[in-house]
């Protein structure tokens, strides 16, 4: 009885390999199916292009004199891109962007500024959250303020 019933396991195992080995070669899922929804995921993905780069350096500011710069982007992708939040860290102001879905060739801004109270070298990070990325590995798009409060 226990003999018949390990042939029959083993009977078993031996068709799903066959149905496996077809599954990974691409029908459904397989390493050919991925690589063609990565290529399917780059085609159709939103890209940012800003006009003047993605650093501002505002040089030499006085102190107590806010600063403001707008970033201008187009959308050089081929789908609708979407920026869900704008961060920026302490001592910057409140970003201010466009809210609608940017469609491809379109364009739109960012704007942020600097609040000039402590003097001395200052570098932000002001991270965009969308679906769009700067690359393979950031999930995120980074800009960059500088300048120096005399």
């Amino acid at each position: 009885m226990k003999r018949s019933t390990a042939i029959v396991l083993a009977l078993c195992l031996c068709m799903q390999l066959p149905a496996d080995a077809q599954h990974r070669r691409g029908r459904k899922g397989g390493k050919a199916a991925k690589g063609a929804d990565k290529k399917a995921e780059k085609v159709a993905a939103p890209q940012f292009r800003f006009k003047d780069g993605d650093v501002h350096d505002f040089g030499k500011v006085p102190s107590g004199k806010d600063v403001t710069y707008e970033f201008v982007f187009t959308n050089t992708g081929n789908a609708p891109l979407i920026i869900q939040d704008v961060k920026s860290p302490y001592g910057t102001t409140t970003p201010e962007w466009t809210r609608h879905p940017i469609n491809p060739g379109g364009r739109g801004s960012i704007t942020v500024g600097y609040m000039t109270t402590k003097k001395g070298p200052f570098s932000r990070e002001i991270h965009i959250e969308s679906n769009a990325s700067a690359n393979a590995t950031e999930k995120r798009y980074t800009l960059h303020l500088k300048g120096t409060v005399e």
